[in-house]
């Protein structure tokens, strides 16, 4: 059984709900058109089912339609190619972040408003 809906939920935080279950859940924080993601995560039962481009694609969105200009994230290193498929381009150069290597990426806020939501 696939995910249900991306739903919104306290602020900026989303959640997608399949069966019932918490599986993800990204938040977003505002300073003056800077949104920085934080520790979005599937499950690893969750994997491989389509949630994570649309939950990127849901932070993404609401960010922008808040009024944002551009987004933020740490992202651990296996994941990087996953996140430039979905618009994000890499910033900087590696550094650590919560004792793992990570990549510092970013996407324009307006640009990604107009996007079909990508799949990955």
């Amino acid at each position: 059984m696939g995910p249900g809906p991306l739903e919104r939920a306290a602020g900026t935080s989303a959640a997608a709900l399949p069966a019932g279950h918490p599986a993800v859940g990204p938040r977003g924080i505002e300073e003056a058109g800077l949104w920085k993601g934080d520790r979005l995560a599937v499950l690893p039962r969750f994997r491989r089912h389509g949630v994570g481009a649309p939950l990127v694609d849901f932070a993404v969105r609401v960010a922008g339609e808040l009024g944002g200009r551009e987004m933020l994230a740490q992202i651990q290193l296996a994941n990087v190619a996953f996140f430039e498929r979905l618009g994000w381009r890499r910033l900087g150069e590696v550094a650590d972040y919560c004792g793992r290597p990570h990549q510092q990426m970013v996407i324009a806020l307006s640009a990604a408003a107009g996007r079909s939501p990508a799949r990955g």
